[in-house]
């Protein structure tokens, strides 16, 4: 049985988008912010042309890989990024701001 589970949070800040934006959408200082280290992504070409970005990463004794799927930006208001993991339990982590 597939069962999905789903987090979601939600913030409100007193200034405008624009003043926020620079730091929502800077994945690489969150994921700073977070302990998280740097990560290795390499790009693939599969038999139809297509590019993959594979990534990997070694957080603490577990590694971690996982596909970069393409994501949504809309500056100033909404970002999504998905990562379809290589390894179970968790299949997908899903980043919307």
């Amino acid at each position: 049985m597939k069962s999905v589970y789903r987090y979601c949070k939600e913030r409100h800040f007193a200034q405008p988008p624009e003043a926020i934006w620079p730091f929502v959408a800077d994945s690489a200082r969150i994921n700073e912010l977070a302990g998280m280290p740097a990560y290795k992504v390499t790009e693939q070409a599969d038999a139809q042309g297509r590019i993959h970005r594979l990534a990997s990463i070694k957080y603490g004794p577990i590694g971690v890989k996982w596909e970069e799927d393409f994501g949504e930006w809309q500056e100033n208001r909404r970002l999504s990024q998905t990562r379809l993991l290589h390894q179970r339990p968790v299949r997908a982590l899903r980043r919307r701001g």
